[in-house]
């Protein structure tokens, strides 16, 4: 890929996100056959299937506060919800509070999106809920998708109302998604940006086993050009500007 885009001299730079569970042969492999820059970018969460499962080793208070979830709430796999707007209001409270910048957030299309037909039925997009005994209300949502190639599951979104939190939902919402996924690995991301990311990674962490870090290649297919480029983007390294911190908190 990388030999194509550069063979046609019109790219100047390109930046590679490569998955936490990309094989370490290959991403090695990148660091030694390109003249690029390979980092570590985040550290993900993993709940690998190989390994003894997380609950195993819950501490005595996560166990606790699942039990008083339990009292509360039921916890089911469906197919994904015709209430999509409310979860899509879930989102935007959630990137309010956590002033996630708008392009790293799904938007209420996304969601609308996901509730089609094509996406709804498919194997390979797996919705768990968090529905309260009494009333049967949703009160939360995980949901994960399934790489078709590996198997291998990737969160996409953990959403909860006030009743979810007060109540300790989101604990009994991992507990049982990793239970229902357990055949395959289940990768939870890492800390997310915006306020209170680590507190974020620090309850994910208690759910799973492992952990791997994405990486980020960087390669300048112009280097003459971007020096010229880059002296009229201030102190931020990137071109096109898009990491630019103030930039992104006028998209909050």
């Amino acid at each position: 890929m990388i030999k194509e885009i550069k063979s046609t001299k019109v790219a100047i730079n390109l930046t590679v996100v490569i998955r936490p569970d990309a094989p370490v042969s290959d991403i090695r492999s990148l660091d030694r056959d390109t003249s690029g820059i390979l980092r570590p970018l985040k550290d993900h969460l993993c709940h690998r299937a190989s390994l003894p499962p997380a609950w195993d080793y819950y501490s005595l208070r996560t166990r606790q506060r699942i039990a008083r979830a339990e009292k509360v709430f039921t916890v089911q796999k469906e197919i994904f919800c015709a209430r999509h707007m409310i979860i899509a209001d879930w989102q935007d409270q959630l990137r309010d509070y956590r002033q996630i910048p708008l392009q790293s957030s799904p938007n209420r299309t996304h969601f609308k999106d996901l509730a089609s037909a094509e996406f709804r039925l498919s194997k390979r997009l797996g919705c768990i809920t968090l529905r309260r005994n009494d009333s049967n209300s949703l009160c939360g949502i995980f949901i994960a998708l399934q790489d078709s190639q590996t198997g291998t599951w990737h969160a996409h979104s953990s959403l909860g109302n006030e009743q979810a939190r007060a109540n300790f939902g989101m604990y009994l919402l991992f507990d049982r998604a990793l239970r229902y996924l357990r055949d395959a690995d289940v990768w939870l991301g890492g800390a997310p940006g915006g306020n209170n990311g680590a507190g974020v990674f620090n309850f994910k962490r208690r759910f799973a086993n492992s952990s791997a870090f994405a990486h980020i290649l960087s390669l300048d297919l112009a280097p003459a050009l971007l020096r010229r480029l880059r002296k009229k983007t201030g102190i931020f390294p990137y071109y096109p500007d898009y990491r630019n911190p103030e930039s992104e908190k006028l998209h909050c």
